[in-house]
Order: structure tokens, then sequence, then C-alpha cells
């Protein structure tokens, strides 16, 4: 779109350096190159449009709202009785953005809308793109989801048109989020990661960050922990390159909710108290603000300080009412409704929670509403029947959306064998069966990820020890997905010798180099059509990963020796068993290929971190070996195995799988011989029970203590508050043991 030029050609070609950064959203060199033009251009700048419009631009970028409104306010009274119509769109576009960051919702999509129709009126359809993507937040904003959606709709058909990838990208993040909201976890791992891997090739690192966020707190609902952590780290290396206020903000707040959810309060209070305190200096009332009180809130009221928590709780439900937040009410109300019942107001609490309730039905979040039925169910109040009545609604709703409810499983054979109910098996379309044995909350959690991200492209990054099983991970995925009648190719970096790693990947022409006397396709060539596993990534050489991450931005494969690029089709996963973000720090492994290969990451657990495991594995790895167990379940009896349970297992699930192999060998079938034979072979447990208690009755009573308190934190996921429920004593109590025992 062309602007009336007035300005000397050398203002203009300072502002035409501006507008490129901020359109880059290169905010550092963008206030730099501000404060030049300012300098250097004082009179001129002042009186020209075209400088007003970016500078409101770079305001409202950079969190001066207010800022934005003075600027695009001066500028619009120049324009309104021009017929300067583009010029003028463009900036009712900067103070629509500014009142709706600061809370005048209602007022900001008029305006929008109001820009809408002038751009199509001019025939801008890039224009209309924005501004829907704009109105549509201000709907999701309200929790109108569908009419979100449908705005979203409108304007990915535009851009589809247009073949804009940047403006399909930030669609594509903006559907994930509502995703989110609906529960519909696949929808939003796959709108976000398609978002991440383009706005990752266009180089638009400030929507890249949103999208990590975004991402990163799909994960936490999914229990997905490490990989969120990743995820909100991956998201502050660019929102602090770029100095990103709101995004900054929004970080606070996502980190909060993640130390809530690993039972980590007082860490989670300062990072929620970070965000507020960051959100203040944008919009003291605005729609951060609301957030940031409501957890914080919540994290208070799980520090059984409720005074504290209603002050917060009150204060974003104010906020959230005034800029018609809808779920934000909701949600503020159902805190509210919880300190209600702490403080003996039960009146108050069940005239809240009714209206939550109530509330977040008409929005339809089903996330949200399942939380408050499982919430509300521990109200003191209520009578039993009320009380089970709840429990069963949020089972219903985590089940509809996959929180809770189990993996489909096949058993391996049609016995009712207590170890069935611990197999994970799917079969691809080729008739190839893969194995999980595990009964871990979190491997279940980590199959469950799996599951609702089986059939997306999103890459996968697996982490874990030597052993942990990320190969069978790996090929679980593949056959889980869309790909299984496709090929599932396994490189394994580490073995391919550097001078032929390059041909090994990529493939070569004939003649390319000596002994290369035919064609021959490369290994990723080879997997088109179905899954990639590349494993030990972390030991590709430097001088391929820059060829490999330009592969997996095209999506094209370029033998040695040839200038052809050829199209290629698969799903990537990768495996480590190093700290990839370390090798980055050493120069061993490439930042920009490490964001496009950990878009979701599943780290897996040490054995002797699922102990519970143990046992299943045992049993399973024994019938492998042809020992029939059946019949003798009274031998895997906590006592007979304990040297086994408490065994460190250094090299994991393989080194146990290896172990039985060999005893089997030397007892000749017999299974309780096998069990003794390895108990004995195992020798002394876990040396820290040696190394950091002491000897006698008190050292005895601490080692029991503290093998309770882990079992109970995995099987509470690491919530701290629900591990104290289950040891039935107080979580300042519990939270002082695991000071005391350095847990």
């Amino acid at each position: 779109m062309q602007m009336p030029n007035t300005d000397s050609p050398k203002l203009a070609g300072e502002l035409a350096e501006f507008e490129r950064y901020c359109s880059l959203r290169d905010l550092r060199k963008a206030a730099e190159k501000l404060g030049q033009i300012e300098s250097e251009f004082k009179d001129e700048a002042s009186a020209s449009l075209e400088f007003l419009l970016h500078k409101a631009t770079f305001l409202n970028q950079t969190g001066d709202y207010h800022g934005a409104l003075g600027v695009a306010g001066e500028a619009y009274e120049l324009l309104r009785e021009t017929s300067e119509h583009a010029l003028l769109a463009r900036i009712q576009t900067e103070l629509a953005r500014a009142h709706q960051y600061l809370g005048e919702t209602d007022r900001s999509e008029r305006e929008y809308r109001d820009v809408a129709a002038s751009f199509r009126r001019m025939g801008d359809v890039v224009g209309v793109i924005d501004t829907l993507n704009k109105i549509a937040g201000i709907r999701y904003l309200r929790a109108d989801y569908d009419e979100a959606r449908r705005l979203l709709d409108e304007a990915w058909n535009h851009a589809e048109e247009l073949d804009d990838e940047l403006r399909l990208a930030r669609i594509s993040s903006n559907i994930g989020r509502i995703a989110l909201r609906q529960g519909k976890f696949n929808d939003a791992v796959d709108k976000l990661s398609i978002s991440i891997e383009k706005h990752g090739k266009l180089g638009n690192n400030v929507s890249l960050s949103r999208a990590f966020l975004s991402l990163a707190l799909v994960e936490i609902r999914l229990a997905n922990y490490d990989s969120a952590r990743r995820n909100l780290r991956n998201a502050l290396a660019i929102i602090r390159e770029h100095d990103l206020k709101r995004e900054l903000a929004i970080y606070f707040e996502y980190r909060a909710e993640l130390l809530t959810a690993m039972g980590n309060l007082d860490e989670a209070l300062g990072s929620i108290q970070s965000a507020i305190e960051q959100g203040r200096g944008i919009a003291s009332d605005g729609d951060l603000i609301s957030q940031s009180e409501r957890i914080k809130a919540g994290i208070l009221y799980e520090m059984r300080k409720y005074d504290e928590a209603e002050k917060s709780a009150s204060k974003a439900l104010r906020i959230a009412e005034r800029i018609d937040e809808k779920l934000e009410i909701a949600e503020s109300t159902k805190l509210l409704a919880m300190i209600s019942d702490r403080k003996g107001a039960s009146t108050d609490s069940r005239q809240q929670i009714e209206y939550a309730i109530v509330l977040l039905q008409q929005l339809r979040a089903t996330y949200e509403l399942a939380e408050c039925y499982e919430q509300a169910a521990e109200l003191t109040w209520l009578d039993n029947s009320t009380r089970i009545f709840y429990r069963v609604m949020a089972t219903d709703l985590l089940g509809s959306i996959g929180i809770e409810s189990d993996l489909v499983r096949e058993s391996k054979s049609t016995s009712t064998d207590k170890l069935d109910r611990h197999v994970f098996a799917v079969t691809g379309v080729s008739g190839d069966s893969v194995q999980i044995i595990t009964a871990s909350k979190q491997m279940r959690s980590i199959l469950r990820i799996v599951d609702h991200c089986k059939d997306s492209d999103i890459p996968i990054l697996i982490t874990g020890e030597t052993g942990t099983g990320k190969d069978l991970l790996a090929k679980f995925i593949h056959n889980s997905s869309n790909r299984s009648g496709g090929p599932f190719i396994t490189v394994n970096c580490s073995a391919i010798p550097n001078e032929l790693a390059e041909s090994e990947l990529f493939g070569h022409v004939k003649g390319a180099f000596t002994n290369a006397l035919e064609n021959r396709d490369g290994l990723i060539e080879a997997a088109d059509g179905g899954t990639l596993f590349l494993n030990e990534i972390g030991e590709l050489p430097n001088s391929l990963q820059a060829k490999l991450l330009g592969c997996l931005e095209e999506k094209k494969v370029i033998k040695v020796g040839d200038t052809v690029s050829r199209p290629v089709d698969f799903r990537l996963i990768t495996a480590t068993n190093r700290d990839l973000e370390e090798s980055i720090e050493t120069g061993r492994f490439r930042r920009d290929l490490y964001f496009r290969i950990a878009v979701m990451t599943l780290d897996l657990p040490p054995l002797r971190a699922r102990r519970e495991d143990i046992m299943a594995l045992m049993k399973h790895f024994m019938a492998e070996n042809g020992i029939d167990i059946r019949e003798h379940d009274d031998l895997f009896d906590n006592d007979n195995i304990m040297n086994v349970i408490r065994y460190r297992w250094p090299g994991n699930v393989r080194e146990l799988r290896n172990e039985i192999r060999l005893v089997t060998l030397e007892c000749d079938g017999d299974p309780e011989a096998v069990i003794e034979a390895l108990n004995a072979k195992l020798g002394d447990p876990l040396p820290e029970s040696q190394l950091e208690f002491q000897s006698g009755l008190a050292g005895e009573v601490a080692s029991f203590e503290r093998e309770r308190i882990r079992q109970a934190l995995r099987s509470a996921s690491g919530v701290i508050r629900k591990a104290a429920k289950l040891l039935k004593i107080p979580e300042a109590t519990l939270r002082s043991k695991i000071k005391r025992l350095n847990l």
C-alpha cells in the first residue's frame, strides 16, 4: 500500500528502515532508529504522517499503549477530513490495538470493524486478513470461540488465496489457542506446531515466541512438564533478545502455572508477582492483570492464605468484568467459591460455584469446566450425592478430551493376566506390533501426549538416558500414526562415519566422489511417506546440521553431487541422551535446528524413577524368554525382589532385560530360580541409603519415610498437595519433610 510521501528523500529512507525494523519486530534496532530520526529530523518528523503511524505501531509493539493512543490520535486528527482512506485505516488500526490492550474491548472491536469495512471497499485483502485476525482476538478474549474461529477461517481462506505464509502462520497459532481453550488438544498441538514451523522458517521470532508460549501451556495441561519448561525457555530467549514486554508478562504467568502444577508454590508466587509487575507497566487494569491476579489467588489458596487469595481473586474478577473477559470471570468466581468455603461462608460459596459452572457451560470451555467440577467436589458444604455427581462429571469431561482416559490397549494374549493392564500396544498397518510396559503415571502421561499428537507432523524430540526406550517410543509413535503404512527409517547418527554421513542421509549421484558408481537414494528419501527417526541427533556433525535444517524447512532433499532438489514427505522424530541446550552453548549444536526438532519434547524417566514398573517389566521379560509365570504370581512379592527394586539400574530397561536374559539361560526355565538368582546377583540396595542415613532405628525410619514420600510424589505426578492427601498428613508437614530429607 503506497502512502502519501511529502517527506524529504533522506527522511523517507530513514522511515523505510524504521518501518522494516517494526515489521520484523526487531524492537531494539527500531528504538535506535526512532531516536535517530527524532534527533536528526525533529521538526520534519513531527509533521510527517508516515512517521506518526510507524511511531504509534512501535509504541504498541513495546507495550506503551497510552503513548500509542496519543501519537495515533494526533495523526488521526490531521487525516480525518482528508481522502487518504488507506492511511487513515492504518492509523485507526493502531488506535484500536491500543484500546484493546488497555481493556477497552467494546470500543476496540467497533474500531476494528470500521477498519475492516474500509479495507474491503479499497480491495486491500491483506488489510482485511489482519483486521479479521484482530477481531477474532477480542472474541477469543470474551470466550466467543465459535465466532473467533469463523473469523479466523475467513482470514485463512483469504491468506491461502494469496499464498501468504506469514499470515497463515499467525492464523494457525490463533486457531491453536482457541483449540486449547476448547480442550481440543490434538488440534491445538497440530496448529501450534504448524505455526512454529512457519514462523521459524520465516525468521519471525516474535510470533515464534508466542507460539512457543502457547504450546507450553498445552503441555502443562497434558502434564508434560519437561517439554513445557523447554518451550518456555525457548520463548524467553526470544523475548529477552527483542525486549518484548507483553510476551514477558505472559511468560511469567505460564511459568507460574507450570510451577504450581509441579507443587513449587513459593517459586510460583514469585513468578506470578513478576507477571503482575510486568503487566502493570503495560496496562494497570488490562487483561494481563486479571489473569495474573487470578493465578496469584489460586497459588495463595493452595498456600492457605485465604484473605490474601480473596483480595487477588476479587481484583481479578473486577477487571475481568470491566473488560468482559468471560472465561476469567468464571475462573475468578470459582476461586472465590473455594475461598468462601474455607472461610465458612457456605451460602456465598454455593452461589459462586453455581454461577461459575453455568458460565463455563455456556462458554463450552471443557477443560476449565472439568477442573471446576473436580475442585467443586472438595467443597465442605456439599451433600454426598452432589459430590459424587461433580466427580463423575469431572471424570467424564476429562475423558472426553483424553486427559485421564486410558489409551486403547491390546493384550498380547487373550488371558486375563494382571500384566495386561500395564501393556500398551499398537499395531501398524503392516501388522508390526510395538508394546510399552508401564504402570508409571509419568510414562502413561507421555503416552497420552503421544495419543494427542500422533497424527500431526509436529517434530518430536525424545530425551532420556541410554536404555530408557527412546527407540521403542519412536516406533510406538509411528505405529500409532496415520503414517504407519509408510516406512519407519532409523538412523543412528553416532554410528555413521563422518566422511559417509552426508551420502548416507541425502544420497548421491553417480560420480559424485570416488566409488560413487551409481545413483543412490539416501535414508531421508527412503522415509518418504513415513517416519524418519534420527537417533543420537546430538552426534550429527556440525557440517550436516545446516543441510538437515534446510531439508526440514523446504521438505526437499539434494543428493551429494546433484543440483536438483526432490520433494520428500516425512514425519521427523529425533532422540538424544545429550543435553542439547548445553551443546548449543558450546557450539556443538545449532540453535535454529534445535528449535526445529524440539517443538514437542518427551523426556523418558530413568528406571530408578519409575520403580513401580520393575515388577511388570520383569514378568514381561521372563515371559519373553520362555518362562511360564502364570501360576507363580506369589514369587513377585516385594520382599522376594527387594534388591531388584532397590538397585539403581544405570543401564535402565535395557539392563534389566539383558540381566533377565542371562539369568534365564542359567536357570533352565525355573521362575523361582530366576528370581532368586537375579536378586542375589544385584546384591546391595541403592548406595544412597547407606551414604545419607545413619545406621540404627533412626536411619531405618528415615529411609522408610523417604521411600514412602517418593512413592506418593510419583503417584501424585509431583503435586505436593495431592501427595499430602495420599500420605494423610498436612501439606505443610510434607513440605517440611521434603526439605529435611533433601528430596
